[in-house]
C-alpha cells in the first residue's frame, strides 16, 4: 500500500504541480495588465467626475456673480442718465425745494446746524453731506460749486431707492454712491459719519489744502477721467477706513466739457456668505483679480491685505517647510501654481472656449500641489453683458476671476495606491505552493480514504449489530446471572477493541469524542426527566377539603396515583412492544406539520382556519429554573470527583449535590447503555451517498433497539416514567412514520396541556392524535362513524375503540373548556361594560361549543350499541351527559337539555344506590378502595348535577329555585372541587345581586378565591465558616429568580452560630436594590462574624437553632403574652369543671389576639447550618407549644438546608419529628426551592383533575 501511495504521489502529482504553474504564470501576467488598464480608466473617470464637480459649482458661481455685476452697472448707468438729463435741463425741479446740507469738516466740528444732526440721527438719507478741501460753508462756496452740490441733491431721489434695493434684492449690496467735480466736491451719498479728516493726506494737487482727502488723487477717479466707459477697478485700500475693496467709475461729459467722475463702493458679503455655506475641508471658492492675481475673497484672507493668490496659499511657506530642500520644493510648488494661474489668465483672454457647452475649458483647470496636497482649481471670467455701453475695456478684460478649488483625490483612488502590488504578490506565491501542497495531501488522503471509508465502517457495524444483539438477549433474561456475566465479558472485549491502538486512528480520538456526548447527553435527560418528573408529580393531585374529605384523603391515596390508568398513558404493555420504538428527547414545544390532511373529517377541516398546526413555545419560568439549576447539579455530577477535598472547597458553586441518587443513577444507566450503541455509530463519518444511506438505516435500527430495551427494562407501574417515555419517543416514530405510536405522543402532549390549562395548544395536540387515529381505523372522517358501526366488534377491538374513543372525549372537552374560558371572559367584560369585539366572540363561543357538541355526539355514538360489549361504564356515560347539558344550557337548546338531563340523572340515582350497597356489604379491603374513589367521583357529579339544575333555573329566571339547587350543590356531598365551587358561588352572587339581597358571607367567599395567603419566610443562618454566607447569598437569589415572593410576603433574616440574633426583622422586599442590600448585608456581617468568633463558646445545634428561631416567628407584645397565659390556664381550669372554655373577657381578648393578621399568615422557616447532629433532645420548647395549642395556629414549616461536607464528617442525626412544626432536610438548594414554590402553589389546583380521574379510571 506504501508503495502504491509513493508512485501514486510521483506520477499524478509532478505533471499537475508543473501545469498548475503554468496556468497561474500565464494568468498572473493577464491578471496585471488587466489591473493597469483598469486603473488608467479609473484615473480618467476620477478626472472627469473631480472636473464636473468643480464646474458645477464654478458655472453657478459665475452666473450669480454675473447679473450682479450687472445689476450694479445698471444702477450707475440710470443714475448717469439722470444727471446728464439734469444738465440738459429735461428734468423739472421745484425751485422751491429746501435740502439740509453741510459739509463732512463741519460736521465732524459740530458747525453744522441742529436740524442736521437732529435728522441724522434719524436716518442716513434725510441729509444732503458733501466733502471739499476748503472752504466748507455752502454759502462760502462759489457758484459753479454750490450748483454742483444743488445737482446732486435733486438726482439724489434715485441714488436712495438703489441703495435701498440692493440691501434688500441683490447680493452685491451698494456701500456708497458719490460724484466727485474737478474742485475737491464730492456728493456723497448716504450721509454717514465719516472722518475724512483723519485719512491720508493726497499730494497729487499740492499740500496748501486744509482736508488731507482729495477724490482727484485716487486712482479710479484719474483711470476714468481719461477714459470712455464704466470700469470696475481691481481691488484696493480704502483711503478712509482702509478696508479691501473695489470701485465701479464712470466720467460724465457734458457738451464736451468734462464735469465729474461718478463711482459705486459695493459690498460682496452675501456672496461671500454663499462661499462660506459651500466651502469644506476638500474645498473652497476664490475671488481674484487679473492685474497680479490680487485675491478679493479667500477664506485665509485678512480684510486689510492687498495680496496675490499664489502668494496666499503659500503664505506661512516657511513653517510648512523645514529644511533647504522642503523649502525648495515648496517654493517649487508655488512658481507651477502661479505659472498655471497666469497661463489660464491669458487663455481665458484668448475666448477660445465655450463655458456653458464645457468645450475647450482645460486650459482654465490648474493642476497643483501645495505642502504635498494635490490640488484642483478651475478659473472663470466674470464679464458684464451689458454691451450698451463700454465696460471695462481697455482697463482689463474681466470685472473679476471666480475660482473653485478642490482636493485631488485621484492617487489615493488609483487601484495600485488601494492595493499594495506586493500584497497582491505574496498571497499569489503563496496560493501557488498551498496548491501544490494541497495536491500531494489530496493524493496521500485519497490511500487513506479508502482503509477510512471501506474497511473501518464494515469492522464498526459488525461490532453494533453484535453488540445490539447481546443486548437485547440480555432484558430478555435479566435472570439469567451467567448469560449476563457473558454479555459483559463480549462487552469489555469490544470496548477493549474499540479503545485499543491497533484499530485506524480515528478510534484513539473516538472515546474522548463519546465520553464528552456521553456525559453532554447525560446531562441533559437527567435535567429533562428530574424537571418533568417534578413539574408533573405536583399537577397530579386532588384536594379535598371537608374534615371528612380530608380523613378520606388520608387513608385513601390510591385515588391519586389512578389519576392516569395505564390503560390511556401507556396503552397496554403488548402494544408497546409490538412498537419498536427508541427513545428521543422529550419535546412540548411544537407539532408537526399536520401529516396527511386527506383523511381529515369535514367539520375538523372547517375549523383549521383556528386551529392549525402552530409551532408555538410554551415555557415556564419556573421550569426553565428548575432545568437550569439541576443541569448544573447534574453536570457536577457527572464530571467532578467526588474527593474530600473538593467537596469541601466547592461551597462557592450555587448548587448543592444530593444523596438522592436513585432516579438520577436509573437514568444515566440507562444513557449509558445507548451509548453503547450511538458511540459505534458516531464513529462512522460517511463521505459518500452509498455509506451515508447504510448509517441512515443502521441509526434508525438503532432507535427501534434502544427503544425495546428500554421498554423491557421500563418499570410498568411508573405513570410518570411511562408518561415521559411517550413524550420522548415522538420524534421517534416520525422517523419511522409509525403512526400508531406517534398518535399515542400527540395524545400525551394533549394531556399534559390540558393539565396546564392550555387549552388552544391542547386542541391541538388532541386533533392531530384523533387524525392519526382516523387513519389507523380506516375512516376518512368523523362524520361517517354511525351508532351501528360497532355493533359486531370484537374482543381484542375493544381497547383500541375505547382508546379512540377517549381521544375523542378528550379533544372535545378541551374544546369545551376553551368556549367557556371565553365565555367567562366575556361576562367580565360585560360587567366592565366594555363592548370591543363583543359580536365576535360571541360568535367565536357558538362555534366552538357547536363543534364540542359535535365531537361529544360522536362518543355517544361509539357508546351507543357496544355499551355492554365495551369497557364503558356508567360514570363515564353521565360525565359525558353533563359535559354536553353543559354546552346545551349555553346555547338555549332547551329540548336537548330536558332530554339529556334525564338520562344523566336516571343513571345517577341507579350508581348511588348501587354504591350504597356494596359500600354495606364488601369488606375486601382492595375493592374498598376502589369503591371510595368511585364515591368520590359519584359525589362530585351529583354536585354538578345539583349545579346544572340551578343553571336551568336561573336560565328560566326562577332565581329562587336556583338559588336551591346551587345551595344544594354546596351542602351535598362530601366531595368538591374547588374551582367547581367557585362557579358556584360567583353564580349565587350573581342571583342574589339580581334579587337585591344582602350576602355578605358570599362576597368574602367569592374574594377569598382571588388571594393567597402571604408568607413569612425566616431565613436563618449559621455563619461559621466563609462558605455558609456565600450558600446563602446562592439561596436567595435563586429563590428571587424563581418568583416565590409576593406581594404581601415578608422575609426575616436571622443568623446564628454561638447565639442567636435578628440580622432584618420582617420586611416587605419591594424591590431588587432592596433584595441586594439585604444580601450585602449578609455578606459583611457574615464575612466579621466569621472572623471574630470565640472558638472557646460552644455552638448552637440546629434544634437549638430551631427552638430560638420560633421566638422570633410569631409577633405578639409583652401584654397579648400576658393574655395568652391566663388565657391557658383559665382553659385547663375550665375544662376539669366541664364549664365553658373562655369567659367573656377573656373570649375578647382571645379573638383580639387571634384576629391578628400578622400572626395569621403561613410560616415558613429555612435553617442553614453546617450538620445535623445535636445532643439535646429533639424536642420543641413548650412555650411555642402552648402558645400553638392556645391560639390554634397552622404549624410553621421548617426547610433545613444541611452542608453536604456532614456527610463526609458523619454528623448526621436522627430524623427530626414533631406534632408541633413540618420539618423536612435537604442536602440540595434546588429540592428545597422546588419545595418551597410547591407549598406556594399548593393553593392552586388544578381544574381538570375530575376529568382525568374519570376519563382514565371509568
Amino acid at each position: 500500500m506504501k508503495l502504491l501511495i509513493i508512485r501514486l504521489i510521483i506520477t499524478v502529482s509532478v505533471p499537475i504541480v508543473v501545469g498548475a504553474a503554468i496556468v497561474l504564470l500565464i494568468f498572473y501576467q493577464s491578471l496585471w495588465s488587466a489591473l493597469y488598464t483598469w486603473e488608467d480608466d479609473s484615473v480618467k473617470w476620477i478626472n472627469q467626475t473631480q472636473q464636473q464637480i468643480l464646474h458645477n459649482s464654478a458655472y453657478s458661481q459665475q452666473l450669480i456673480e454675473t447679473y450682479s455685476f450687472n445689476q450694479l452697472q445698471l444702477h450707475l448707468v440710470v443714475m448717469n442718465s439722470i444727471i446728464q438729463k439734469y444738465y440738459s435741463s429735461e428734468l423739472i425741479i421745484n425751485p422751491n425745494a429746501q435740502f439740509l446740507k453741510c459739509s463732512y469738516r463741519e460736521l465732524i466740528f459740530n458747525e453744522c446746524p441742529p436740524d442736521v444732526y437732529t435728522k441724522l440721527n434719524q436716518s442716513i438719507f434725510y441729509v444732503d453731506l458733501y466733502y471739499i478741501r476748503e472752504g466748507f460753508n455752502f454759502n462760502k462756496l462759489t457758484t459753479q460749486q454750490q450748483e454742483f452740490i444743488v445737482m446732486n441733491e435733486f438726482v439724489s431721489y434715485y441714488g436712495r431707492a438703489a441703495i435701498l434695493a440692493s440691501i434688500s434684492e441683490e447680493f452685491l449690496k451698494i456701500q456708497t454712491l458719490y460724484n466727485a467735480d474737478t474742485t475737491s466736491i464730492m456728493a456723497h451719498q448716504p450721509s454717514r459719519y465719516q472722518n475724512f479728516t483723519a485719512s491720508t493726506y493726497q499730494t497729487c494737487l499740492g499740500t496748501d489744502f486744509i482736508e488731507p482727502y482729495d477724490p482727484r488723487c485716487r486712482p479710479w477717479y484719474k483711470y476714468a477721467k481719461q477714459h470712455e466707459g464704466y470700469f470696475f477697478y481691481e481691488p484696493y485700500l480704502d483711503a478712509i477706513e482702509g478696508n479691501l475693496e473695489m470701485t465701479l467709475s464712470s466720467r460724465i461729459y457734458h457738451n464736451s466739457e468734462f464735469k465729474s467722475v461718478s463711482s459705486i463702493d459695493y459690498e460682496m458679503n452675501s456672496i461671500i456668505q454663499l462661499f462660506k455655506a459651500t466651502q469644506s475641508q476638500n474645498a473652497y471658492s476664490v475671488l481674484f483679480h487679473e492685474f497680479n492675481n490680487t485675491i478679493f475673497y479667500h477664506p485665509q484672507l485678512n480684510a486689510s491685505d492687498v495680496i496675490s493668490w499664489g502668494d496666499l496659499e503659500f503664505k506661512n511657506i516657511t513653517d510648512n517647510c523645514f529644511g533647504d530642500q522642503a523649502l525648495e520644493l515648496c517654493n517649487l510648488e508655488k512658481n507651477n501654481f502661479v505659472q498655471q494661474l497666469d497661463q489660464t489668465v491669458n487663455f481665458i483672454q484668448t475666448l477660445n472656449y465655450s463655458i456653458e457647452n464645457q468645450i475647450n475649458t482645460d486650459g482654465l483647470y490648474q493642476y497643483w500641489s501645495r505642502y504635498g496636497v494635490n490640488l484642483i482649481s478651475l478659473v472663470y471670467p466674470i464679464r458684464s453683458q451689458i454691451t450698451k455701453y463700454p465696460t471695462q475695456q481697455p482697463y482689463s478684460f474681466s470685472i473679476i476671476l471666480t475660482a473653485r478649488v478642490l482636493v485631488d483625490n485621484s492617487d489615493s483612488l488609483k487601484l495600485f495606491n488601494v492595493l499594495n502590488a506586493n500584497l497582491i504578490k505574496i498571497p499569489l506565491i503563496v496560493e501557488f505552493v498551498a496548491l501544490s501542497c494541497l495536491i500531494f495531501v489530496f493524493i496521500i488522503n485519497y490511500g487513506h480514504f479508502q482503509i477510512y471509508q471501506i474497511q473501518y465502517p464494515i469492522e464498526l457495524l459488525i461490532i453494533f449489530l453484535q453488540k445490539s444483539l447481546m443486548e437485547q438477549q440480555q432484558y430478555k433474561n435479566p435472570v439469567n446471572m451467567k448469560s449476563e456475566t457473558n454479555d459483559k465479558v463480549k462487552l469489555n472485549l469490544f470496548t477493549k477493541y474499540l479503545n485499543t491502538g491497533n484499530t485506524p486512528k480515528l478510534n484513539q480520538n473516538q472515546s474522548k469524542i463519546i465520553s464528552n456526548q456521553r456525559n453532554k447527553n447525560i446531562s441533559q435527560e437527567l435535567s429533562y426527566s428530574m424537571s418533568f418528573q417534578n413539574n408533573t408529580k405536583q399537577i397530579f393531585t386532588f384536594q379535598q377539603h371537608d374534615k371528612q374529605a380530608i380523613q378520606l384523603d388520608q387513608s385513601g391515596t390510591n385515588f391519586r396515583g389512578k389519576i392516569l390508568n395505564q390503560d390511556e398513558i401507556q396503552e397496554t404493555p403488548s402494544k408497546i412492544n409490538q412498537s419498536l420504538f427508541k427513545k428521543d428527547s422529550f419535546n412540548e414545544s411544537r407539532v408537526l406539520t399536520q401529516q396527511q390532511n386527506n383523511s381529515n373529517y369535514n367539520f375538523i377541516h372547517r375549523s383549521n382556519s383556528n386551529y392549525n398546526f402552530l409551532h408555538r413555545s410554551n415555557s415556564n419560568k419556573n421550569r426553565d429554573y428548575m432545568n437550569d439549576s439541576i443541569n448544573r447539579s447534574q453536570q457536577d455530577l457527572i464530571n467532578q470527583p467526588m474527593t474530600e477535598s473538593y467537596l469541601i472547597t466547592r461551597s462557592t458553586n450555587a448548587t448543592r449535590i444530593t444523596q438522592d441518587f436513585d432516579f438520577l443513577t436509573q437514568l444515566e444507566q440507562i444513557q449509558e447503555k445507548e451509548n453503547g450503541q450511538s458511540k459505534i455509530l458516531s464513529g462512522l463519518k460517511p463521505l459518500f451517498l452509498e455509506m451515508k444511506i447504510i448509517k441512515k438505516t443502521f441509526q434508525m435500527l438503532e432507535e427501534v433497539i434502544n427503544y425495546q430495551i428500554q421498554a423491557y427494562s421500563q418499570d410498568e407501574q411508573d405513570t410518570m416514567k411511562t408518561l415521559f417515555h411517550f413524550s420522548k419517543a415522538k420524534s421517534t416514530f416520525q422517523n419511522l412514520q409509525n403512526l400508531t405510536g406517534l398518535s399515542r405522543c400527540y395524545f400525551n402532549l394533549g394531556i399534559i396541556y390540558l393539565l396546564k390549562n392550555e387549552y388552544e395548544q391542547s386542541c391541538e395536540y388532541f386533533e392531530a392524535s384523533v387524525t392519526q387515529s382516523l387513519q389507523l381505523i380506516g375512516i376518512d372522517c368523523l362524520d361517517q362513524i354511525n351508532e351501528n358501526m360497532f355493533v359486531n366488534i370484537q374482543d381484542d377491538q375493544k381497547d383500541q375503540l375505547f382508546i379512540f374513543c377517549k381521544r375523542i372525549l378528550s379533544y372535545a372537552h378541551s374544546i369545551k373548556q376553551q368556549s367557556l374560558e371565553l365565555a367567562q371572559e366575556e361576562l367580565q367584560q360585560k360587567q366592565q361594560q366594555q363592548v370591543i369585539n363583543q359580536l365576535n366572540k360571541k360568535s367565536s363561543i357558538k362555534y366552538l361549543m357547536l363543534r364540542s357538541i359535535r365531537l361529544f355526539k360522536v362518543v355517544q355514538k361509539i357508546t351507543y350499541n357496544c355499551y355492554q360489549k365495551s369497557p364503558f361504564q356508567d360514570i363515564f356515560l353521565i360525565f359525558l351527559y353533563q359535559e354536553m347539558i353543559e354546552m346545551f344550557i349555553y346555547l338555549q337548546q332547551t329540548h336537548e337539555v330536558d332530554q339529556y338531563f334525564d338520562k344523566s340523572n336516571a343513571l345517577l340515582e341507579v350508581n348511588l344506590y348501587k354504591l350504597e350497597l356494596n359500600n354495606n356489604n364488601t369488606k375486601d379491603k382492595k375493592y374498598l378502595e376502589q369503591l371510595k374513589t368511585k364515591n368520590i367521583i359519584l359525589e362530585l357529579l351529583k354536585t354538578k348535577q345539583k349545579f346544572l339544575s340551578g343553571i336551568i333555573e336561573k336560565q328560566n329566571k326562577n332565581y329562587k329555585q336556583a338559588l336551591e339547587y346551587f345551595t344544594q350543590s354546596l351542602e351535598y356531598g362530601t366531595h368538591f372541587n374547588p374551582f367547581f365551587r367557585q362557579k358556584v358561588i360567583q353564580n349565587i352572587k350573581l342571583l342574589f345581586d339580581e334579587l337585591q339581597l344582602q350576602g355578605k358571607v358570599i362576597d368574602e367567599q367569592f374574594d377569598d378565591f382571588d388571594s393567597n395567603t402571604p408568607i413569612d419566610l425566616v431565613y436563618a443562618i449559621q455563619l461559621n465558616s466563609m462558605s455558609s454566607f456565600i450558600i446563602a447569598e446562592s439561596c436567595l437569589e435563586n429563590i428571587k429568580k424563581s418568583n416565590f415572593f409576593k406581594k404581601n410576603d415578608r422575609i426575616q433574616i436571622v443568623i446564628f452560630n454561638q447565639e442567636l440574633d435578628v440580622l432584618l426583622p420582617y420586611t416587605q422586599i419591594k424591590s431588587d436594590y432592596q433584595y441586594q442590600l439585604m444580601i450585602s448585608s449578609i455578606q459583611k456581617i457574615g464575612l466579621k462574624t466569621t472572623l471574630n468568633q470565640n472558638l472557646n463558646l460552644k455552638k448552637l445545634d440546629y434544634i437549638q437553632a430551631i427552638n430560638q428561631t420560633l421566638d422570633h416567628v410569631y409577633e405578639f407584645k409583652e401584654s397579648q403574652l400576658v393574655q395568652l397565659e391566663e388565657i391557658y390556664k383559665l382553659n385547663i381550669k375550665y375544662n376539669k369543671n366541664k364549664e365553658d372554655s373562655f369567659s367573656q373577657q377573656l373570649q375578647k381578648h382571645y379573638q383580639i389576639i387571634k384576629q391578628n393578621d400578622l400572626n395569621q399568615r403561613k410560616k415558613i422557616i429555612i435553617l442553614q447550618s453546617s450538620d445535623q447532629f445535636t445532643q439535646n433532645d429533639l424536642t420543641i420548647k413548650k412555650s411555642f407549644i402552648k402558645l400553638q395549642k392556645i391560639l390554634k395556629l397552622e404549624k410553621p414549616t421548617v426547610f433545613h438546608l444541611i452542608d453536604y461536607q456532614s456527610i463526609i464528617d458523619k454528623k448526621q442525626g436522627k430524623p427530626f419529628q414533631s406534632d408541633f412544626i413540618e420539618y423536612q432536610s435537604f442536602y440540595e438548594e434546588n429540592k428545597l426551592i422546588t419545595k418551597l414554590n410547591k407549598l406556594r402553589n399548593s393553593e392552586m389546583l388544578n381544574p381538570e383533575y375530575e376529568f382525568m380521574t374519570i376519563l382514565n379510571n371509568y
